[in-house]
């Protein structure tokens, strides 16, 4: 019914424009000034325009600029960071002269590029800020000579040379005086002296001024006179020859800026097409112009006929705006909505992300008031066929079907075609959606919300919800006509009453909402749709922001009658219910409007189908999910796949499997696979960590982790901190669940007990490696929620968290399946699931931390026992056994002194260190091979004071015995003690070796022990 996001991505590759117009006006020929002034008359105003602006500039730019070999070899510039154009930016360098276009849909970055190019010219060339023109005739011109004024100031100020750039400009207008009519020359020259003094402040000032005098040879006649004379020859003439002669006298190119030329009037454009037919040499100029209609897009054209080489500013790559996003501290799962919206154009993505930093939502992003006037004039201007287009089709997001717009149009294939071509022409139509010409979107809205009139909305609304009605029977819709579904029924309110449960989809809350969309996401085809509440209210946290009192929007849910629970005391399970496809479409809609991230329905199977399948090849089975499972459950859910059972027969595979976590987002998924044979198992072992998506699931998925199944490592030691607390506190804990507490410790409130297994849980973290971490669930931090309520006590585990926090039980709320989630809620945490709750009547009279080192024994001895078969392997030698067991007492002596320096537990005030005896009986004299495994081993130790040390003992005495203590003189050279060994009971050899190295009895194969190769006997 509804496609998977990968079938949404669209094919941009051949757009014609960008989105969200902003900011464009009409340019008009005022023929009046046209008639009243001549351009030399304009020039000079344009002058005395350029002294004001000099002044604000320097009185602004005081603080020295540093200067590098290139211009992008630069530090970060005063004008902020410019995002995705750096070979835009390469572009414009690659000119040297000429006339440069910088064109693109208004809000491109087309100001911010010239301001950027211009900056970073300044280290080769004389390069001047970027002017905008006006719309009176003579505006170039005037433009020019401001920007080549601001280059001659800027190169004065930061070189400081103003003697030197003095002396130049004198030279150039003498030399310009000889060879034509000098009086405009001497004018213009005199006012930029003027403006260079009062820019550079008292002492270069002087120099200028001085300089103006010795050029300057007509000041004896007034500006005013000049210009009611207009006699002046044409000032772009000799901006042209002024120019080319800077360039001979400095050695340096020109680099010139000009902004908004698509204001130009006639004739001024005229003049700009003589710049790009006869360059000027040494001379580049940079004009950029929006391309907001055809009249526009005319002039480029025009332009680029004429010789102008082109920089097109098309939207950003969303790899720009997601680095864009993650500077400003935004989650990137904004990414897949804000492209829509702003098709990447920089001017809307900024003012997307102020929007979204400000708590604004991205379909709610305001359109500019002076976009939505020139959308209106647009409107008008178009024929009535034309207009009735664009009001069928401005309620779509994406284009619908040509058939459907031929039919309410009434039109053919050709017409429609020459209608289209008008659209595209116009620039209503601006960027392409599949094969499609369309709307960019902002201009889409501007329609929509505000060139139509009511009346007109609500007829295309009706007439676009006849179509679209049938088309969800039909196939596969998409989350934007999903979207569309709600505003028509938005606009044509009467026609909710017609379908199940439309009503109360359109009235949820954003909270109910994010739940829904839990639901959705979760619920597998397989399982009829069947989520478990607790994992739907974790992941309506964790992937929507769902915040405040989760059960009471279940219970929101279930009276509206979209929401069904099942619950017993172990487990609820919900499911929703939609009563009519419209009512299951409007809601995706209402998601997709609401909330920051696109719901993926069944999203486990859409990520296992979409990413991690093409890495597997062929496999036998898998089993995928969200939620990050440990190792052990994993394990033991490879180790199940090995059965397979028909009926009363039971076939066992030996199958290879592997172990997959990954993270979308914040939201972590996983999946177990199982193969027929090894080597499909280490090829997908060898690709599944490369596996990663940007942008099809709205947030960035990669895999954190994979793991082989059998692990090839040796198992893990899964008795070892049982061990170290054991030699520090006196107390045998045994193998299994015990009710002995660790003296050392006393806790006198639920809450110290809460504190001090979260202390454990750190130090143990700090000790081990990974995959002894992933055994015992340290891997993912944690937390805990406690509460008291009528003498009784709860612990919530909280994965995802350190903190520890106390909670105050909502009232009146009974023991259940959702209670432990209620709580964990409450506690206003990031992405909390709940791992595990325990309920206890009064005191316990177990230690918290005795239990919580047997849990973690458990968990990592059941990892070891679904590896399915033995991977340690011991050599019957005595070298590689001593060996063995010393490394194994070390560990343990380290692990015990880490506990007792955290401060949980204490130990007898003895040394841990130990001079230990292991007293072997076998059958014959070899002492260096270890026979007769069914033989038993005997032990005693003293206390070293600074090192562990191990003797092992050999008895080849057929009725055996244990080693007494007046022979270790004899045999070691070492005294008794004073006080009486520490002796263990008697053990088979074999179980005796695997409880010192740590391990829990693995069975007759678990250990295996080898024969070394000894020589043949003579």
């Amino acid at each position: 019914m509804y496609p998977h996001p990968s079938q949404l991505v669209r094919d941009s590759g051949s757009n014609v424009g960008h989105p969200w117009r902003g900011n464009m006006t009409v340019a008009a020929t005022n023929s009046v000034l046209d008639q009243l002034l001549d351009p030399a008359a304009l020039a000079i105003l344009a002058v005395l325009a350029v002294c004001t602006l000099l002044v604000r500039t320097w009185r602004a730019s005081r603080e020295p600029k540093s200067h590098h070999s290139s211009p992008y070899d630069m530090p970060a510039t005063p004008l902020g960071v410019l995002y995705g154009r750096d070979s835009e930016l390469v572009s414009l360098t690659g000119h040297a002269t000429g006339l440069i276009v910088i064109h693109g849909d208004p809000g491109a970055g087309k100001s911010e590029l010239l301001r950027h190019s211009s900056y970073g010219a300044r280290v080769s060339a004389l390069a001047g800020e970027p002017v905008r023109v006006g719309r009176t005739a003579g505006a170039l011109q005037a433009a020019l000579i401001e920007s080549l004024s601001t280059a001659l100031a800027d190169a004065m100020e930061q070189e400081g040379a103003a003697k030197r750039w003095s002396r130049t400009l004198a030279s150039a207008i003498e030399n310009l005086t000889a060879q034509r009519v000098g009086e405009l020359t001497d004018a213009i020259g005199g006012l930029v002296f003027d403006m260079i003094a009062d820019r550079l402040g008292e002492s270069g000032g002087e120099l200028a001024r001085d300089m103006r005098d010795s050029v300057s040879r007509s000041a004896s006649e007034s500006l005013d006179h000049r210009i009611k004379q207009a006699v002046s020859p044409d000032v772009l003439d000799i901006f042209r020859a002024l120019a080319s002669e800077l360039h001979t006298l400095s050695g340096r190119p020109l680099a010139l800026s000009i902004d908004a030329c698509e204001v130009l009037p006639d004739e001024d454009f005229r003049q700009l097409l003589s710049l790009a037919e006869t360059p000027t040499a040494g001379v580049s100029i940079r004009a950029a112009l929006a391309t907001a209609s055809g009249v526009e897009s005319s002039r480029v054209l025009e332009l680029k006929m004429a010789g102008a080489s082109e920089v097109e500013l098309p939207g950003l790559q969303p790899s720009a705006v997601e680095e864009w996003l993650r500077a400003k501290s935004l989650p990137v799962h904004h990414l897949g909505h804000l492209l829509r919206a702003t098709d990447g154009l920089p001017l809307y993505v900024d003012a997307a992300i102020g929007h979204l930093q400000a708590g604004g939502r991205i379909r709610e992003l305001p359109v500019r008031d002076n976009f939505v006037e020139q959308t209106k004039d647009l409107l008008r201007r178009l024929d009535a066929k034309q207009q009735q287009a664009v009001v069928l089709l401005c309620a779509f997001t994406d284009p619908p079907p040509t058939s459907y717009v031929q039919g309410e149009l009434r039109c053919t294939e050709l017409e429609w075609s020459v209608i289209e071509a008008e659209l595209i022409r116009q620039r209503a139509f601006a960027t392409t959606v599949g094969d499609h010409a369309w709307f960019h979107e902002v201009r889409r809205r501007a329609f929509w919300e505000h060139a139509l009139n009511p009346p007109q909305r609500h007829l295309s609304a009706e007439t676009a919800l006849q179509w679209l009605i049938p088309q969800l029977e039909e196939g596969p819709t998409t989350y934007e006509l999903c979207a569309d579904l709600v505003t028509m029924f938005e606009h044509v309110p009467s026609a909710i009453a017609n379908f199940q449960n439309l009503d109360q989809v359109m009235s949820l809350g954003d909270e109910e909402l994010k739940l829904l969309a839990a639901f959705i996401e979760l619920g597998e085809q397989q399982r009829q749709h069947v989520v478990e509440v607790n994992s739907a209210l974790a992941h309506a946290r964790t992937a929507f922001g769902s915040r405040g009192d989760a059960l009471t929007y279940l219970s929101n849910l279930q009276e509206c009658g979209l929401l069904t629970i099942a619950q017993d005391e172990h487990q609820a399970l919900g499911v929703p219910v939609w009563g009519s496809q419209v009512a299951r479409a409007a809601a995706f809609g209402r998601i997709v409007r609401t909330l920051n991230r696109t719901v993926i329905p069944s999203i486990a199977s859409a990520l296992f189908d979409e990413l991690f399948r093409p890495a597997l090849g062929p496999f036998a089975i898998s089993s995928y999910g969200l939620g990050s499972p440990g190792l052990v459950s994993m394990s033991e859910s490879l180790r199940e796949m090995d059965y397979e059972r028909e009926g009363d027969k039971v076939t066992i595979h030996r199958r290879y499997g592997v172990m997959i976590r990954g993270a979308l987002g914040d939201v972590a998924t996983h999946a177990v696979v199982s193969f027929d044979d090894q080597e499909g198992r280490d090829r997908a072992l060898s690709l599944l960590p490369d596996v990663k998506d940007e942008y099809s699931f709205g947030a960035r998925f990669s895999v954190e982790s994979v793991h082989p199944w059998p692990h090839p490592s040796a198992p893990l030691r899964s008795n070892r901190f049982l061990r170290a607390v054991e030699l520090l506190s006196g107390v045998d804990l045994g193998h299994g669940s015990s009710n002995k507490r660790v003296t050392a410790v006393s806790t006198e409130s639920l809450e110290d007990e809460l504190i001090a297994v979260k202390q454990l849980d750190a130090v143990m973290r700090g000790r081990t490696e990974g995959l002894e971490r992933s055994a015992m669930n340290l891997d993912r931090s944690r937390g805990y929620a406690f509460y008291e309520m009528n003498g009784s006590q709860a612990i919530c585990t909280l994965y995802g968290t350190e903190q520890v926090l106390e909670i105050a039980p909502p009232d009146g709320r009974p023991f259940g399946p959702l209670y432990a989630t209620s709580i964990a809620l409450a506690t206003g945490l990031e992405g909390v699931s709940v791992g595990r709750m325990t309920y206890r009547s009064g005191r316990s009279d177990k230690d918290p931390l005795a239990e919580r080192l047997q849990d973690h024994a458990k968990s990592v001895s059941a990892f070891n026992k679904a590896q399915r078969y033995p991977r340690k392997e011991l050599l019957l030698e005595q070298d590689t056994l001593r060996r063995e067991l010393l490394t194994a007492m070390e560990l343990r002596t380290d692990d015990a002194i880490a506990l007792r320096d955290s401060g949980l537990i204490v130990d007898k005030g003895t040394s841990l260190y130990r001079t230990t005896f292991l007293s072997i009986h076998a059958t014959r004299g070899r002492t260096d091979l270890l026979e007769g495994m069914e033989h038993s081993l005997s032990e005693m130790s003293f206390v070293n004071d600074s090192e562990n040390v191990l003797h092992l003992v050999f008895d080849a005495q057929e009725d055996g015995g244990w080693l007494q203590p007046d022979d270790l003189e004899a045999r070691f050279g070492v005294s008794a003690p004073d006080s009486e060994p520490i002796s263990s009971s008697q053990s088979v050899l074999q179980m005796g070796i695997e409880r010192r190295l740590g391990y829990d009895p693995l069975g007759s194969g678990g250990l295996w022990f080898r024969w070394p190769d000894l020589p043949e006997e003579e």
